[in-house]
């Protein structure tokens, strides 16, 4: 449902169509988590800008990745600003040269399949990794930051220990930005586990707290769907805080898009 008390409407959830976006507003339509998953049994809503905070893929094979990028490709928003996940593995090409047999009977072309992506703008997508990029004037202008790095888990893909090296991913993130993606959620905001643990990363939410971007996007934790507002209690006041897992914990893809209208500056 919308949120009407805050300075932009969050729609999560709802049943379409979603009312139509109000003048003076750029949509934004998120979704992240969707490992290999592109037929859904909701539709994905139209927006100006489409984000997907990583896990496109169950482990990232040449064949999974080319087939979600198609979907993604023929999605209408005109930006679609994409990240990696820890199940993306052959996006962290570095760790996948000394893991790729424990996850792969034959290596795959981690090179090919990062250009793919790379060279997938002529189609509105935009790859992120540790990189910011800034939405068309008619979009916003919004300056965006995407990130593929959580604490470690299991040895997958774009793992590091939590304290100094993480700490050190999450200080290129500028103190301008008004659209953080990250995949890992930060501390205390829809992250917690099935056994209530919250698992999110204290030195994410630090930078959160300093950057104060309008919205933080992500997913990593399937439990954790939904969206909530920082409050000045936590110091993210002003933060719109979105989960945009569409994976179920038992890997079905249920959880429809979370939207959210922001005023334009």
């Amino acid at each position: 449902m919308a949120n009407s008390t805050q300075p932009f409407a969050v729609y999560a959830d709802t049943e379409l169509p979603l009312p139509p976006k109000p003048p003076g507003m750029t949509r934004f339509v998120c979704m992240s988590d969707t490992h290999n998953h592109i037929r859904y049994n909701f539709e994905i809503p139209d927006g100006d800008v489409f984000i997907h905070a990583g896990d496109l893929t169950r482990t990232g094979t040449l064949s999974d990745c080319q087939r979600t990028l198609t979907w993604l490709k023929d999605l209408p928003h005109r930006t679609k600003l994409v990240i990696a996940g820890n199940h993306d593995l052959t996006f962290d090409t570095a760790h996948y040269e000394k893991t790729w047999d424990q996850w792969h009977r034959n290596k795959e072309d981690h090179e090919r399949i990062k250009t793919l992506y790379r060279q997938a703008n002529e189609y509105g997508v935009v790859y992120l990794e540790d990189e910011e990029y800034t939405l068309p004037a008619e979009d916003g202008g919004w300056r965006c930051w995407g990130s593929p790095w959580q604490p470690e888990f299991c040895d997958w893909g774009f793992n590091l220990p939590r304290g100094p090296e993480l700490a050190a991913k999450w200080a290129q993130i500028p103190a301008h930005t008004d659209i953080l993606i990250t995949h890992g959620p930060p501390w205390s905001h829809l992250a917690r586990t099935m056994n209530d643990t919250d698992v999110g990363c204290e030195d994410l939410l630090h930078r959160v707290r300093q950057v104060r971007p309008r919205a933080h996007v992500f997913g990593h934790i399937h439990e954790g769907y939904g969206y909530e507002f920082g409050t000045a209690a936590d110091g993210t006041e002003g933060t719109l805080f979105v989960n945009a897992s569409t994976c179920t914990l038992t890997y079905k893809p249920l959880n429809p898009p979370v939207v959210f209208d922001l005023p334009l500056p």
